[in-house]
């Protein structure tokens, strides 16, 4: 029996009506321990409007109504979705700061950004594309990615590009592209797609650098590597290989080569008499004269100091080489002008044929140099052929 079976009981005119008729039947009690849950199942399941509560032992300790029942589930359902609310306040502040700073790289960082729709259009860029490229935005947004296409690459290296997107999303690489001034440029470039849940691409997001200049860099170290400095002639490391390619070559197809070493006569007198500025100039215009006596195929090289070799392929008969190293004597000794002085500069030469003066590389390259030590000997403006035997020792030897 509850007051508010006893107020309505009152209030009905009937006050001598037993208690026993108001009270509600079966009492049904269930454990302390139970949850709110369990006992609203009760209560449905019985179709009541109070349930008892007991204790370990069986006692009844008190009654709860079906109303304090949703009263705490309510409350309950309250505290969770007011859990519910702060986590997913928190994961909002954390994705708008990962939002923040998403779009602070990508208006501070010094590479370009553009992001592009599924179709490969342009949606968006950043100030370093523009920085970059030179396109604003307004300009490029809409178009395709081929705005900046310099005609480097053929269309199977687009091609090749895409079907790696298409195959696992992502694609990296140099790509040589012009920027709106016209001036073209290499780029490195990182291509990736974003996808849904359904592995639909959405967009494709790229970022790129000017490498321009490091790349300048990179072929100036690799051509320095092989060249020389002052002259721009093959070293020796690349002589030796052209020389080596080229004896391969005159091998298979029984051919001659000739190697032609060539000195300066008193090239230390002039270098100190008028400057070691003059001196460069002298070995320029030496190369440039070397270089015009000689077919394209051939090589003319620079050993370092006042030291030349020419090397001569596909000779067809040893009586050809006279022709040209008297080329190369006339030309190197027509006088020039440095430092406001007319300067006359003579040379030695000394030649060797593969394959009857050398098999290899070094041979060929020694006894060239012993035949010159000789052809220095006579006097300047002279040339000599190998001779194994006496050419067999290298000029320092003796």
């Amino acid at each position: 029996l509850t007051e508010r079976d006893v107020v309505k009981l009152i209030g009905s005119g009937q006050p001598d009506v037993s208690v026993g008729e108001l009270a509600t039947f079966p009492l049904i009690s269930i454990p302390a321990s139970s949850s709110l849950y369990q006992a609203r199942k009760q209560f449905i399941e019985n179709n009541i409007r109070h349930l008892g509560v007991s204790d370990d032992d069986g006692d009844l300790l008190g009654l709860i109504s079906f109303a304090d029942i949703l009263a705490n589930i309510e409350s309950e359902y309250i505290r969770e979705l007011e859990e519910m609310l702060k986590e997913r306040d928190e994961v909002l502040a954390i994705s708008n700061r990962h939002l923040r700073l998403a779009a602070t790289v990508f208006e501070s960082t010094h590479e370009g950004i553009f992001v592009t729709d599924a179709d490969q259009l342009i949606e968006s860029v950043n100030p370093a594309f523009t920085m970059i490229t030179g396109y604003e935005a307004h300009q490029v947004i809409g178009k395709k990615p081929s705005i900046l296409a310099s005609g480097t690459h053929d269309a199977a290296f687009y091609e090749s590009m895409y079907k790696t997107l298409a195959l696992v999303g992502h694609w990296q690489g140099e790509i040589w592209n012009r920027r709106r001034d016209g001036e073209i440029y290499v780029e490195w470039i990182t291509i990736n797609a974003v996808k849904d849940d359904a592995g639909q691409v959405l967009n494709y997001v790229s970022i790129f650098s000017d490498i321009t200049n490091r790349k300048a860099a990179e072929e100036k170290m690799s051509f320095l590597a092989q060249h020389d400095a002052l002259t721009s002639l093959p070293n020796r490391v690349l002589l030796e290989d052209r020389l080596l390619r080229a004896i391969s070559h005159a091998e298979r197809n029984n051919r001659k080569l000739a190697v032609i070493f060539i000195d300066l006569v008193d090239f230390k007198k002039i270098n100190d008499s008028i400057g070691h500025h003059a001196g460069d100039q002298l070995l320029q215009i030496v190369a440039q004269k070397l270089s015009a006596c000689v077919r394209s195929e051939d090589t003319v090289a620079r050993l370092g100091g006042d030291e030349f070799v020419v090397l001569l392929e596909e000779i067809g008969v040893k009586d050809n080489i006279p022709l040209v190293v008297t080329k190369i004597l006339d030309a190197v000794s027509r006088p020039v002008v440095l430092e406001g002085q007319p300067v006359s500069v003579r040379s030695s030469i000394g030649i060797s044929v593969y394959p009857e003066d050398g098999q290899d590389a070094d041979d060929l390259i020694r006894h060239a140099d012993a035949a010159m030590y000789r052809a220095k000997m006579q006097g300047p403006n002279t040339f000599c052929f190998c001779t194994p035997l006496v050419d067999s020792e290298s000029p320092d030897s003796r």
